[in-house]
């Protein structure tokens, strides 16, 4: 198997399972951040606009540019959006790392 095929469908995986695998942590999300489950569920709602609407945005503005430098800055933002969203402090910041991620995720597909 070639190794970028490889790497190509484990940043497709990991990127994928991100938007649904919090659906499941939103009780806990909630009672850690000291908020309602259904402000917490905003979180999945923030990142779905902006995957839909940032998508073809960023794909857009990227569509000139070198798909492997795309698709390792996108895994970059993706890696620091994931490390803005274990250490925040705040629900605010945990939904601008969640868009992050949003934003991240949709170009890395779109590309």
């Amino acid at each position: 198997m070639d190794k970028r095929l490889f790497w190509l469908a484990l940043g497709s995986f990991t990127i994928s399972t991100e938007g649904f695998v919090i659906s499941s942590l939103l009780p806990d999300i909630a009672a850690d951040a000291g908020i309602s489950i259904p402000l917490a569920g905003t979180l999945i709602t923030a990142f779905a606009l902006a995957y839909a609407v940032g998508t073809p945005i960023l794909a857009t503005l990227t569509g000139e540019w070198d798909r492997r430098r795309v698709i390792l800055w996108t895994l970059v933002f993706f890696v620091i959006g994931n490390i803005a969203a274990a250490l925040s402090s705040s629900f605010e910041l945990l939904l601008v790392a969640r868009i992050v991620m949003a934003l991240s995720s949709g170009l890395f597909a779109a590309t």
